[in-house]
């Protein structure tokens, strides 16, 4: 018999393969590979990961906020509502598997930042970039993704709070 987390994991790594802001960002980063035949100029990537590094601290620290307060705030009924057919544990591994995202990103974008700051030549690989555009672009519909899925949080609460209510009656 196979544990329930076992399960759980199978179940996440299943809906992320099939997700469509898998499918799009790879679609996109590959359509940006073919579409520049050569390396990319460096003054226009520092600008792309100056503006990258911004949004994407401001993205991640919001995000993360986001994601304390949704696990703060449930409370152990609701909490054993959700369990009930696993919805809580795929909004929280939906969560975290888009903060670590974010925060690849993130890190990818300084890492690119300053090689690009201290390289001594004159472009970076559209191979590289494209690969960075993959992750940055990926971070940005999972996040839309887990908004979504703070929705249906709230949703499941409103559910969940008509059923006590008629309980209590």
């Amino acid at each position: 018999m196979e544990s329930k987390a076992i399960i759980i994991n199978r179940r996440f790594i299943e809906s992320v393969i099939k997700s469509w802001d898998l499918w799009v960002s790879i679609f996109l980063a590959t359509f940006f590979y073919f579409l520049y035949q050569d390396n990319i100029n460096l003054e226009k990537c520092e600008k792309i990961f100056e503006v990258c590094i911004a949004f994407l601290s401001i993205i991640f620290s919001v995000y993360y906020a986001a994601y304390a307060v949704l696990v703060a705030s449930g409370d152990d009924e609701f909490i054993r509502f959700l369990e009930e057919d696993g919805s809580y544990m795929d909004i929280i591994l939906t969560f975290r598997y888009t903060l670590i995202l974010l925060f690849i990103s993130l890190f990818f974008s300084v890492i690119l930042y300053f090689y690009s700051l201290l390289a001594l030549i004159e472009g970076i690989s559209v191979s590289l970039m494209s690969i960075y555009f993959f992750f940055v672009m990926y971070a940005l519909f999972a996040v839309m993704q887990s908004s979504l899925d703070a929705v249906k949080y709230s949703e499941y609460r409103v559910r969940f709070l008509k059923i006590k209510k008629n309980k209590d009656f």
